[in-house]
């Protein structure tokens, strides 16, 4: 046996920024028009928390950005909101909590005001596939972390005011 490591006899992954981008454990962000945006948070457990966090560059900077809750699904909540770089640039970091409420197809949506404009809304749908109780525990992508679960949070009208200390 040699001393030295043959390098012919190592795998070298050569990954594409494409396959990169698509790979299976990254959120899929997918923007569909404007101010609408759809995400695909791949597999999670029905009656859990999950911390949400990506970037998304928008069209234009805005100052003020606010989370529009009579507009928003109750079971998602914007905790924090930054700019992720200079604002001329529009990049923001983003990071929400998603309950996971109903079985197998979730669909959920968050909007945010840009802006002082009331028209200029920014949708976020967010969609899951939700496994049951017994069903397993599902891989989680990239920036999704699952939260402690609290039983008696789950009989609350409302998570808006849940899992505001999540750092």
């Amino acid at each position: 046996m040699s001393a030295g490591i043959d390098q012919s006899h190592h795998v070298k992954f050569n990954l594409q920024e494409e396959e990169i981008k698509n790979h299976h454990e990254n959120l899929d962000i997918v923007k569909i028009d404007g101010n609408k945006y759809d995400i695909n948070l791949g597999y999670l457990k029905i009656d859990h928390f999950y911390k949400v966090v990506f970037s998304l560059k928008l069209d234009g900077n805005y100052k003020n950005v606010v989370f529009v809750p009579h507009l928003s699904s109750p079971q998602v909540s914007l905790k924090e909101l930054k700019n992720k770089s200079d604002l001329s640039k529009g990049e923001y970091e983003m990071c929400f909590v998603f309950y996971a409420s109903k079985e197998k197809h979730d669909k959920e949506t968050a909007c945010l005001r840009l802006g002082d404009d009331e028209a200029n809304i920014l949708e976020i749908n967010f969609e899951a596939k939700v496994l049951g109780a017994h069903q397993g525990t599902p891989l989680l992508r990239n920036g999704i972390t699952l939260l402690p679960n609290h039983t008696n949070h789950l009989d609350s009208k409302s998570i808006q005011k849940l899992h505001f200390n999540i750092n």
